[in-house]
């Protein structure tokens, strides 16, 4: 069991993104993100970079970053953390079309504490290429020339192949022997990426000259999955017929999964991640087969803690409230203080091994489950304080607020309760707005967890919760009051 503990004092505003557009919302530093995508190795590739470029002093920084795909999954790509700037460079796979948003939030360190600083975003267009026509003659015993043209591709010749009666490669347009009716499938491949695109059916009746003998044709290969839609840790198996296989693999989103090569035919398991199973055979163009996995219900909701007056300097673990001046308290930031301290346990599930997911880590299950078990725990807090110097009759500062023409120390109170954790307009308010969404709880978004190792797990899960702590930074509008502040005055 991993246990998980940070705190920002404050947060990021959401954004939003359009695609090849860019975001950046740090403050005190300089932070940026940017990528590309490359459709010849169907990869993205970019960095987020936080870096001292103004105040050189040797501050020490960290940058986390994550990819989005279009359907809002969250996956860490890496982190860094050293003096003046830190730079996380990644190539990631997409699994889809659509746009992909790459994320870098951005910290740096004072006085051996971290402090959230801001993001950084970029949003990356992903295309796949297809081909829109193949034009050809009437198709007939013999050779057969034909042309295919497509859209979507990024180099100038791109290669195509078809599976048919000899399996030869030719560049846009080539030439097809048939000998019996037959169905030709049209591929495309750019550097090694296979795209399957169009197919040309071949009536090898047709010919002009008398009719051939068409002999009787083997079973043709294929590969079938069962189910093809599942819900997250069931069974899928799959099953090849009609040729002999050498070895099975997986790939879905960033995840490759490499199966047997005992030349069994059925290859299954739990699957936690959608994607695609593939079969090697011998003497054919491998088979594929997709398969969708869909979310379990009732992942429950992160709760809400109840907002907790706290003894100034209010200290947690290595978390620790400011420490509120006894007197003379210089501004209103000075009068009180609060944050959201996520602080939760996680102890993700592994996929057995024996399927197209073996290996991969999840969150199993959350507390309050179905099944009962407990593998993610939230226990924050939200504590919040104010100024000792309210609670003090003999203070220099209590002293000061009497008199008609000063809010009094009763009214300060209730205006900073009411500012760090009131029902409405605080920050503790902001931070149970943003739990209360399902787009943004950590419990809910736990449920969509999949990662390469049990590291990768806690980042993601890290993730969703820095989010929640972004939201309780924005400044509340207080009404204003009028307080007595140092060097004191008298009442005119």
């Amino acid at each position: 069991m991993r246990r998980n503990f940070f705190f920002a004092l404050s947060a990021v505003v959401a954004a939003l993104f359009l695609p090849y557009a860019a975001h950046a919302q740090c403050e005190n530093f300089y932070c940026e993100s940017w990528g590309v995508y490359n459709p010849n190795t169907n990869t993205i590739s970019g960095y987020s970079l936080y870096s001292d470029y103004e105040y050189t002093q040797g501050w020490y920084l960290e940058v986390d970053s994550y990819v989005s795909d279009p359907n809002g999954n969250y996956y860490w790509v890496g982190s860094d953390d050293e003096n003046d700037e830190v730079e996380v460079d990644f190539s990631y796979v997409p699994g889809m079309e659509g746009v992909y948003t790459i994320l870098g939030y951005s910290y740096y360190n004072v006085e051996g504490s971290w402090a959230y600083d801001g993001a950084s975003y970029y949003g990356v267009g992903v295309e796949y290429p297809v081909i829109t026509s193949c034009t050809a003659p009437s198709w007939v015993i013999g050779s057969n020339s034909f042309t295919c043209s497509g859209s979507g591709f990024s180099d100038t010749s791109p290669s195509f192949f078809y599976s048919g009666n000899d399996g030869n490669n030719f560049i846009q347009s080539g030439s097809v022997t048939v000998n019996s009716d037959s169905q030709i499938t049209v591929n495309v491949i750019l550097t090694g990426v296979i795209y399957s695109v169009g197919w040309i059916t071949v009536d090898a009746g047709s010919s002009s000259s008398p009719p051939m003998e068409v002999p009787e044709m083997e079973p043709a290969a294929a590969m079938s999955c069962s189910p093809s839609t599942v819900t997250r840790t069931n069974t899928v198996t799959c099953t090849v017929t009609g040729a002999t296989v050498t070895g099975w693999s997986f790939s879905g989103g960033k995840f490759s999964v490499a199966g047997p090569t005992d030349g069994s035919t059925a290859w299954g398991g739990p699957m936690v991640v959608s994607g695609t199973v593939t079969a090697t055979i011998s003497g054919g163009n491998p088979l594929s087969a997709s398969i969708t996995v869909n979310p379990r219900p009732n992942f429950p909701a992160v709760p809400m803690p109840s907002a907790a007056h706290v003894s100034n300097g209010y200290q947690f673990y290595n978390r620790k409230l400011p420490t509120l001046p006894l007197d003379n308290a210089p501004t209103t930031h000075g009068l009180g203080a609060s944050f959201y301290i996520p602080d939760f346990t996680e102890t993700p599930g592994q996929v057995p091994n024996g399927g197209p997911n073996q290996g991969l880590y999840f969150v199993d299950t959350n507390t309050g489950s179905s099944s009962g078990a407990s593998t993610l725990t939230d226990i924050s807090q939200y504590p919040w304080e104010y100024s000792p110097a309210l609670d003090n009759p003999g203070s220099a500062f209590y002293q000061a607020q009497s008199g008609t023409c000063w809010a009094g120390v009763q009214a300060i109170i209730a205006s900073i309760t009411a500012h760090e954790a009131g029902a409405s307009q605080s920050h503790y308010s902001e931070v149970h707005a943003a739990l209360a969404s399902n787009s943004n709880n950590p419990g809910i978004l736990a449920e969509g967890v999949v990662a390469a190792t049990a590291q990768g797990v806690a980042q993601l899960v890290k993730g969703f919760y820095l989010a929640v702590v972004a939201a309780g930074r924005t400044e509340p509008q207080s009404p204003p009051i009028n307080i007595n502040f140092y060097p004191y005055q008298l009442c005119p």
